[in-house]
């Protein structure tokens, strides 16, 4: 079968030249050889596409080969100079091809296996191999000429090799098993660096390289800072789903359009200006707060949301009560509601919308904190539990307007009696609240004098069940917990 192919071969290869009628053009026998090599390690009778091969045609007949012409000590030949095919029904492994003048070798999702040669394709410019099942490493390429490296979609393993490739433009690597740190490139002319969903870790580098325009490198475990990179004609930034810490940095890039920092534990940003380009700012789920976000409202595409971060809380010990106060925020736009667990939901407290709150009753709270100008993030604090709180039927001394508040009896059945003292005349407001926070009724709502009062409650329309009333003047407030049974 092989000799059969091989006279085909040389059939094919002697033919007149196009540009002359006197001149006979011979196929080089290597190149013959190498194609026809290939087709057997490839599975080419199971091809997609396989149209001329090894048939009588001339080998720039066969689908996806492209030949030139060259002079060779007086003699004209035939030559590869592109190779390229796609097809999902192929397989094997690819052999180390001999095709001196081949300058663009693209094969594509036809499920190659085992380790990729390194070539010696001397003035191969484009080699594109994405999409098979190679699981070997990555050679060091030495292809002086080599301006596009494509290997996506491979489960390739190992490092990534410190390429001596000065012609490269483009660098594409994704989608792999590679591990352990990025080289710092030594590559003046690259101008894309793609090397995204492997398991690279370690440090970004501080990358020299003064034509890049796209930098890829999402969905890795690459830690530490955020370079503070200096690239004149970088269009777009990706760096999400690492393990990136500390500021966003203030980077130099005056033509940034797209810049994506998501899924990562950044916690502060000093990028204070930024190009007029950026039309898209992704920074959700790092550790950011308001003050860090607010500032890139007017960007076009701001995607914020689900930032990691838990503000912290301090509780003091003020003339014997304990008060929680916030951390941690530092936007004036800011709204705080403070939340208590209340049979494993977190409910609202009532009129606790300060960064300061005073609890009066047991139980485990955090803070909500919320910003308007920002309405799809919700940041939330750390969780505060108290445990020293002691009440006689919900009596309490306050400061303010009111010196005493009282609902009784306790429990509540059909009727009750809400008994205050007002040190300075004042609007009174008595509200009632479910336990989700919601308003149930407004029992109370007119001025009075100073001066101690009771007032009668009608509670019967209540189901049995937890409430919190709220007494609230302009000066002051209390939440009243109270129990109606039936």
């Amino acid at each position: 079968m092989r000799i059969f192919i091989l006279g085909l071969l040389v059939f094919a290869s002697t033919v007149l030249s196009p540009v002359s009628s006197a001149a006979k053009v011979t196929t080089r026998a290597s190149d013959s050889l190498a194609l026809l090599e290939l087709y057997e390690h490839t599975n080419g009778p199971g091809w997609r596409f396989n149209a001329g091969w090894l048939s009588e045609a001339p080998i720039e007949q066969w689908f996806g080969v492209k030949t030139a012409l060259i002079v060779n000590e007086g003699d004209t030949l035939k030559v590869v100079v592109e190779l390229h095919n796609s097809s999902s029904d192929a397989g094997g492994t690819l052999p180390d091809l001999n095709l001196p003048n081949l300058e663009r070798l693209e094969l594509t999702f036809m499920r190659l296996t085992g380790d990729i040669p390194n070539f010696n394709l001397p003035r191969l410019k484009f080699l594109s191999l994405s999409g098979n099942k190679f699981d070997g490493t990555i050679p060091a390429f030495n292809l002086p000429e080599l301006e596009t490296l494509v290997l996506n979609h491979n489960p390739l393993r190992g490092t990534i090799p410190d390429f001596n490739l000065p012609n490269l433009r483009t660098l594409a690597i994704t989608g792999g098993d590679l591990e352990g740190p990025i080289p710092n490139f030594k590559m003046p002319r690259l101008q894309g660096l793609l090397l995204s969903s492997n398991q690279l870790s370690g440090a970004i580098p501080h990358f020299d390289f003064p034509e890049l325009t796209v930098l890829d490198l999402d969905h890795n475990w690459l830690s530490g800072s955020i370079p503070a990179f200096s690239f004149p004609l970088l269009e777009r930034l990706n760096l999400n789903n690492n393990l990136l810490v500390g500021d966003i940095p203030q980077f130099d890039c005056p033509n940034l359009n797209r810049l994506s920092l998501n899924d990562n534990q950044l916690s502060g940003s000093l990028l204070e200006s930024y190009a007029a380009s950026l039309r898209s700012l992704s920074m959700h789920n790092n550790k950011l707060v308001f003050k860090h976000l607010e500032r890139y409202t007017d960007i076009q595409a701001f995607n914020y949301h689900s930032q990691d971060t838990l503000l912290p809380v301090a509780a003091l010990e003020l003339a014997g009560d304990t008060v929680f106060v916030l951390g941690g925020v530092a936007s004036d736009g800011n709204e705080y509601q403070w939340e208590r667990l209340e049979n494993k939901r977190w409910e609202s407290v009532p009129a606790a919308v300060e960064k300061e709150f005073k609890p009066v009753r047991n139980g485990k709270y955090r803070c909500k904190v919320t910003n308007p100008l920002l309405p799809n993030l919700r940041l939330y604090s750390t969780e505060s539990a108290i445990e020293s709180i002691t009440v006689d039927v919900a009596e309490y001394s306050l400061t303010g307007d009111l010196i005493t508040a009282l609902i009784v009896p306790s429990p509540l059945s059909d009727f009750a009696s809400l008994q205050f003292g007002l040190r300075r005349p004042a609007q009174v407001k008595l509200t009632l609240y479910n336990l989700h926070g919601e308003t149930v009724l407004t029992l109370v709502d007119d001025y009075y004098e100073g001066g101690d009062y009771s007032i009668p409650l009608d509670v019967r329309t209540l189901a049995p069940g937890r409430y919190s009333f709220l007494l609230r003047t302009e000066r002051s407030s209390r939440e009243l917990p109270v129990i109606v049974t039936r």
